[in-house]
């Protein structure tokens, strides 16, 4: 191989690796064309959701019924189990 051809075959190369890095390049900042499109909502809500401010309890046991806990706040020391009881589920 004489000057030209081994300046030639890394020309090639580098010539090679950029269109290469570009390709992945735009690869990486497109998304996918099968990317389910996101709604973006343009109304609000018609109710704002509640707060409860109840005054906590000194309990281990919470129960949940109607998508409600009962007590609505409750008071552990560290380290404690509490047990949650989920009468919604369906059994």
């Amino acid at each position: 191989m004489n000057h030209h051809s081994i300046h030639r075959a890394t020309r090639r190369r580098v010539i090679g690796a950029g269109a290469g890095f570009l390709l992945l390049l735009t690869a990486c900042g497109q998304p996918p064309a099968s990317a389910a499109p996101v709604a973006h909502p343009t109304s609000h809500p018609t109710e704002a959701p509640t707060t409860v401010h109840a005054t906590p309890v000194a309990t281990t046991s919470v129960d949940i019924e109607n998508f409600a806990f009962t007590p609505a706040a409750i008071t552990v020391k560290v380290g404690s189990t509490v047990n949650w009881t989920n009468g919604d589920w369906p059994c």
